[in-house]
């Protein structure tokens, strides 16, 4: 693939990610932010598949913006989990996912790399299927938040 199929291929999964962020200022975070790179670079290059796409953010505060954003809306919806909090160490700028006791927080079953990209489907004991929001943050370590549909944010670094 050449270096302008890539370029829109990259914003294509950048965009669709954006469209499904609900806050306003954590969209333009992200789309003045984020980059991509790592393996997914290299998976375009070659025709294949990424198996997902690491995400870098240029400043300190959009990335802690955007784990907090994150970090949110997994302690709403996992009410009966390890409850997430971000911290920002000012003497030295890192930031991390702390995860009391744990160390990681993850749905049931989850590892930090999604291999699918369409929405996850959950069997419910009433053999009813739910559909999960896409784009939900699905495993926390302290230096990186996956999201399904192959996002993975990298906090450690900006």
């Amino acid at each position: 693939m050449n270096a302008k199929n890539i370029a829109k291929a990259l914003n294509a999964k950048l965009s669709d990610w954006i469209k499904h962020v609900e806050n306003a200022e954590i969209r333009a975070a992200i789309q003045e932010n984020a980059i991509v790179t790592g393996g997914a670079l290299v998976s375009l290059l070659t025709g294949e598949e990424p198996n997902d796409y690491d995400i870098y953010f240029k400043t300190k505060e959009s990335a802690a913006s955007v784990a907090n954003y994150y970090a949110d809306i997994w302690n709403k919806s996992h009410k009966n989990k390890a409850q997430v909090q971000i911290k920002v160490d000012e003497s030295t700028g890192r930031i991390t996912a702390f995860v009391s006791s744990a160390g990681i927080a993850a749905e049931d079953g989850e590892s930090a790399i999604d291999d699918v990209t369409e929405p996850d489907v959950q069997e419910t004991p009433e053999e009813s299927k739910v559909e999960k929001p896409r784009y939900r943050p699905r495993y926390f370590s302290t230096n990186a938040i996956s999201l399904s549909d192959k996002i993975q944010l990298v906090i450690r670094f900006y």
